[in-house]
């Protein structure tokens, strides 16, 4: 089942609280519809994403720059440039190890900077199938469990909004 393009929503809970100009980088962009809508609401975008053929697609198709690099090259801070915005919408139930995430916002967050996070939310009855079925949840999160790691690595909650997804 492919999902609507989640770009207006993302940019609109965004654009609450980062005002332009700002410099945006998106986290397994995928094919890059979320750095298109940022880019066409007057961000500069940069998209990362772990799969080489998507990460090409991005560069040459949609004309955005794209690194192909993993969460651990980030956290280790290979891609060597910072930014106001860091956005991963349905990335971090994905990962083996959530903690480097957050590893990773440290090296790539400017001061003051914001990180948009969206999962889904565990606590929704038509998650639980999805876990099995959609492509490798290794972690589910809560509200309070998103907002706990966040915690534990010095991030606080400036705005979070929960539906059939959270969005943090």
């Amino acid at each position: 089942n492919p999902r609507p393009p989640p770009a207006p929503k993302v940019l609109n809970f965004c654009r609450e609280v980062v005002d332009l100009p700002a410099e945006v980088l998106d986290i397994g962009c995928g094919f890059g519809s979320l750095l298109q809508s940022f880019r066409q609401g007057g961000y500069q975008v940069v998209g990362v994403e772990q799969s080489a053929h998507r990460a090409h697609q991005v560069n040459t198709s949609v004309g955005i720059e794209c690194h192909n690099l993993g969460i651990r090259n980030l956290a280790a801070g290979n891609l060597n440039r910072r930014f106001d915005l860091v956005i991963s919408n349905h990335v971090l139930e994905h990962l083996f190890d959530p903690n480097v995430y957050f590893e990773a916002l440290r090296t790539l967050l400017k001061p003051g900077g914001y990180a948009y996070i969206a999962v889904p939310d565990l606590h929704n009855g038509e998650y639980l199938p999805q876990f099995f079925h959609s492509a490798l949840h290794l972690s589910g999160f809560t509200p309070q469990a998103l907002e706990q790691l966040a915690a534990k690595h010095g991030f606080r909650t400036v705005k979070l909004e929960v539906n059939s997804e959270i969005q943090f």
